[in-house]
């Protein structure tokens, strides 16, 4: 189908420029050379159009303006990218514009390729160049109301792997009936599978869940209700950081946040920032579409244990002494979790009754873990066999790398500090709440392991190093030496693994930095699990 806009007939060129800027601020698409990375740049995308009855009885319709500026002929190409859909194939249609002319679809989605639902619209230049905008509104009872204006997006607002999508203004309100609710759309800019990972924080930046989104080939995909989906709870202008992910390629998102009582909605276009705190991650997909992140550790040297003066010391934390670590490492974002232990395994850990997806994995021995046919083997065998080039070998980490990424650059009790305001038993402290799961902030809640990731991170981006479960690491149990040590991997005999970090109940100076203990490799706890290292 080939559509050909008429003249406009008015007095001038820039009188019909100034109207459209009233209506609107559009994106200019010019046509490039072909060959090299300059071809992608010709390409505009414009999601949410629909042809749809949605929520409360409205009724959504979306016109497409698109206009030619230039002084010569503009030939494009409008594809639909049906949503929830590999979109290989889409259905295409071609559009000719004379110089300063436009062309308005009504109903685009419905009109130009008789498709009922929602899509994204992508616009290539075959020749000339085009700006394009496009109105969806509520046509039930009426003419429509305002509705929601989107800008064409380009290139420019592309999220390349590597790089972090920031969405504002996140909100959710409980009831579905009253005040706002937030959707995330992500367009897959790529004639080839990729993952998505959506973040989603409250304003005070605790991390409330994330979720994997596998795309199709060209799929667009809007997550309805993304907080309550992810989280389950209500959130006031919280935020979303989404990003690709193994296999990771170029895409787009938006959130739009409604109104309830209205059905007015607002599109909020993503902001492209790195990742808080500078982190660096490398995450793969489990079977199943299930996340496993990991956090780059830098090198450095420290001063590992407690010194004699610190409050609640236990004398297996000394001699303090100097380690050295010569080499950076990846370390797991949080404890690994039930999802993953069981995408891995097939299983639930065999202490865990009640499947709890983002609790931790808990009640596994260190045998389960590091054993022969264990965790670790079955996940490296899985990404021997499908992980991205160049990925080291899993493994629990040393005792000195854990207690390195735990104190992250800190000499105090605590990454964040000292905290000696604070009791150190069960009382409730404001310092230690933010940060850790003990019994102190259990007294206000209900008590038992908690869902991963949901206090503040580390400022290298990790998750529950202090409280949650204990964590196994790699080392036989042993005592400390006085001198210094580069690279140490734990005592070189014994009968006892060591394990690190407190628990949920476990009293604020047991979740200290430097506290350790050791159990058999075959004991398991409900209060004892592990994160993963490369």
């Amino acid at each position: 189908m080939d559509i050909r806009a008429q003249s406009i007939l008015q007095p001038s060129p820039l009188l019909w420029i100034r109207r459209l800027l009233v209506v609107t601020v559009c994106a200019v698409l010019s046509s490039v050379p072909n060959g090299g990375a300059e071809v992608s740049k010709s390409i505009l995308v414009i999601p949410g159009v629909a042809h749809i009855h949605g929520f409360n009885g409205t009724d959504w319709r979306t016109r497409l303006v698109v206009y030619n500026p230039g002084t010569e002929v503009a030939a494009v190409t409008i594809e639909a990218l049906e949503r929830d859909r590999d979109n290989s194939e889409p259905a295409t249609t071609g559009a000719t514009l004379e110089a300063g002319t436009v062309a308005v679809f009504d109903d685009v989605l419905h009109t130009l390729f008789g498709i009922d639902g929602v899509a994204a619209l992508r616009i290539s230049t075959n020749s000339g160049s085009v700006v394009a905008s496009a109105r969806t509104s509520n046509v039930a009872g009426g003419d429509g109301s305002v509705g929601q204006l989107i800008e064409a997006f380009t290139t420019d607002a592309t999220i390349q792997p590597g790089e972090v999508a920031h969405l504002l203004h996140v909100s959710q309100s409980v009831s579905p009936d009253t005040e706002r609710r937030t959707a995330i759309g992500i367009v897959n800019l790529e004639r080839a599978t990729t993952a998505v990972l959506v973040e989603v924080f409250r304003a005070d930046g605790m991390r409330l869940g994330s979720e994997t989104f596998l795309l199709r080939p060209l799929e667009y995909r809007q997550i309805e209700r993304i907080v309550l989906r992810i989280a389950g709870v209500g959130v006031d202008d919280g935020f979303a950081l989404v990003r690709a992910v193994h296999p990771a390629s170029p895409f787009l998102a938006y959130a739009t946040v409604v109104d309830n009582r209205t059905g007015d909605p607002m599109l909020i276009p993503a902001r492209r920032a790195p990742y808080p705190s500078g982190v660096e991650t490398v995450t793969t997909i489990l079977p199943g579409g299930v996340p496993l992140e990991l956090v780059r550790v830098p090198p450095g040297a420290f001063i590992m244990g407690s010194p004699m003066t610190e409050r609640g010391r236990r004398d297996n934390e000394g001699p303090a002494h100097l380690v050295t670590l010569t080499e950076a490492f990846f370390i797991g974002r949080h404890e690994i979790t039930q999802a993953q232990w069981k995408a891995v395994t097939g299983t639930l850990p065999s202490g865990v009754d009640v499947e709890e997806p983002g609790q931790p994995a808990h009640s596994v021995s260190w045998d389960d873990i590091a054993g022969p046919d264990g965790f670790l083997d079955q996940l490296n065998a899985f990404l021997s066999a499908n992980g991205p080039s160049g990925t080291g070998t899993m493994r629990l980490p040393t005792e000195a790398e854990w207690e390195h990424a735990a104190r992250t650059g800190s000499t105090t009790r605590f990454f964040f500090g000292d905290a000696l305001d604070c009791g150190d038993q069960c009382e409730q402290c404001l310092a230690a709440d933010r940060f850790v799961w003990w019994c102190g902030n259990q007294l206000v809640g209900p008590w038992g392991l908690k869902p991963t990731a949901r206090k503040q991170a580390s400022a290298f981006g990790l998750f529950d190093m202090h409280g949650n479960v204990w964590e196994w690491v790699a080392d036989l149990y042993g005592v400390y030496g006085a001198e210094p040590v580069i690279d140490p991997t734990g005592s070189a005999s014994g009968s006892l693994r060591v394990f690190r970090g407190g628990d949920s109940d476990s009293a604020l100076s047991l979740c200290r930095s430097a506290v350790r203990g050791g159990f058999p490799p075959e004991h398991t706890g409900t209060n004892i699990g592990f994160r993963i290292a490369r």
